[in-house]
């Protein structure tokens, strides 16, 4: 999987660490071997009401970055016990979650996604 940050080198290598984070974690239940691209967009050009959407049959994630720029530190080791941390590694496992089920179950997404 690819995980990227277009505009900003510090949040690629700040969203790469808390993918790790979470996958050491929480991973063991989640199929992600469907998952192509977690991309982090500028709030501003992010065109969702949501800080997260998996799109593309369950390949891909866009994140917000509405979270990452209120942010005062991104040294995981620093800022885990803080709700804004906490909020992002919600937003991100359950976009993965979606995508794990869209592994999973693929006709009962794809009939979501249809109606």
């Amino acid at each position: 999987m690819k995980i990227q940050c277009l505009y900003s080198e510090k949040y690629e290598r700040f969203l790469e660490e808390t993918v790790k984070y979470i996958i050491a974690r929480w991973g063991n239940e989640l199929d992600l071997s469907g998952l192509e691209i977690i991309e982090l967009k500028e709030s501003d050009k992010y065109q969702f009401n949501s800080e997260g959407r998996t799109y593309n049959k369950g390949k891909n994630i866009i994140l917000s970055s509405d979270a990452y720029d209120q942010l005062d530190e991104l040294a995981i080791e620093k800022i885990a016990d803080s709700e804004k941390f906490k909020s992002i590694v919600n937003t991100i496992y359950h976009e993965m979650v979606h995508a794990s089920d869209w592994k999973k179950m693929p006709q009962l997404y794809g009939m979501v996604e249809d109606n």
